[in-house]
């Protein structure tokens, strides 16, 4: 027997085993009726779309299109357009998620005080609303807050051109990735406790995004708005932006911290702090109209750049401290009208510099405590490995002139 006969004999052998085991199975079915093994319509889709027939709306003192009484998720299944003088969703339940579903609700002209979707009564909590926009309704685009919901969530959400606030959620809640623009109020707005990240506010008529009472803001930008941003009550803001705003690009004050954050071109100040024991650290304050960073007392500026604020207005400070025990260390004022200006005693201000500042570099009304203010010498013209001129002090608290 040849190679090839043999292998195709032992291909033949392989194949009637393997069918063997193939078909040795039962091959009765099992007793009893045949059962469907489809899904129910409620369990592919499990959520209540919200309609005439699942929640209809009412005329009573908070007339309303469409009404979710009962805790569940909710879904729209296509536009929604506003009926003069009725909110457009509102809520009475607590445990209530409604997914948009990149849906829009949207206002007619002269609709009165009514909100596109809101809370109507006291006491709600874990109140979700996601994915869709919410526009031109005579109040509040998305209102969680006047009645006090707590623990709620706005996610995926485009709330503009309502008369009233864009966003408004109350204590212990999140808004996350939505944008708020041309909105009459505030564009986003929480209470205590509350979290707003990655979000935008556009051409609001007031501030841009609030915040009070330990909210977190971070990574949000705030342009053309009145004002950026504004937060208090021991408050922090981190890694945001505010730009060509009105007024103050921010606002902060009660024992709240900006870190990280840019404030270029607004009105008014760049960074303001309204009350004292505010921290500023690592910012970036440049061609605001008034001051870049300006403080009260008790106040740690930190780290910052403040760069050709006052843009030749004679009146723009780098920093303006105002009060006293504030700390400055480690600033960089660069073009401003004046570099940096404390005008009250007692003081601590160390390892500055200053440089290019219109009128003068450093402003200090006596008695502050004043690390060395050292004009640093120019070096030669450098080419290899060694050179240079020193700063002009080895004294670790100097500040610089250059």
């Amino acid at each position: 027997m040849n190679r090839t006969t043999t292998i195709a004999t032992l291909s033949a052998i392989a194949l009637l085993v393997t069918g063997g085991l193939l078909v040795a199975g039962p091959l009765t079915p099992p007793v009893g009726p045949v059962a469907s093994t489809y899904k129910t319509l409620q369990e592919v889709e499990p959520r209540i779309a919200i309609n005439a027939v699942n929640t209809p709306g009412d005329n009573d003192a908070s007339p309303s299109l469409f009404k979710i009484t009962q805790p569940g998720s909710y879904y729209l299944t296509g536009n929604i357009t506003g009926v003069v003088g009725k909110h457009g969703i509102e809520i009475v339940a607590s445990g209530v998620t409604i997914d948009l579903c990149g849906f829009d609700l949207a206002g007619v002209p002269a609709m009165g005080l009514v909100d596109g979707i809101t809370v109507t009564v006291s006491g709600l909590t874990n109140i979700a609303v996601v994915n869709g926009s919410v526009r031109n309704w005579g109040d509040e685009g998305i209102d969680l807050g006047l009645f006090g919901a707590v623990g709620c969530r706005v996610e995926n959400v485009l709330a503009n051109a309502n008369a009233g606030l864009g966003i408004s959620l109350y204590w212990n809640s999140v808004v996350e990735s939505c944008t708020a623009t041309d909105n009459v109020g505030n564009g986003i707005s929480v209470g205590n406790g509350s979290i707003v990240r990655g979000c935008t506010a556009y051409l609001n008529d007031g501030i841009g995004i609030v915040g009070t009472g330990s909210a977190t803001i971070a990574d949000c930008s705030a342009y053309h708005n009145a004002t950026g941003f504004s937060v208090s009550l021991g408050s922090t803001v981190i890694g945001c932006s505010a730009r060509d705003n009105t007024a103050d690009g921010f606002v902060v004050s009660s024992a709240s911290v900006v870190s990280n954050c840019s404030a270029y071109s607004n009105g008014i100040d760049g960074i303001r702090a309204a009350s004292t024991s505010v921290t500023i650290s690592g910012c970036t304050a440049s061609f605001n109209v008034g001051d870049g960073i300006e403080v009260p007392g008790n106040c740690h500026i930190i780290n910052n750049i403040c760069d050709g604020n006052g843009v030749g207005a004679g009146t723009g400070m780098g920093i303006k401290a105002t009060g006293t025990d504030s700390r400055i260390e480690g600033n960089s004022l660069m073009r401003n009208d004046i570099g940096l200006d404390v005008q009250l005693s007692g003081n601590f201000i160390v390892r500055n510099t200053a440089a290019g500042n219109g009128t003068v570099n450093y402003q200090i009304i006596a008695n502050n405590k004043v690390g060395f203010i050292v004009s640093a010498p120019n070096s030669l013209a450098i080419n290899g490995s060694t050179g240079g001129a020193g700063v002009g002090s080895t004294d670790p608290w100097a500040n610089f002139s250059y």
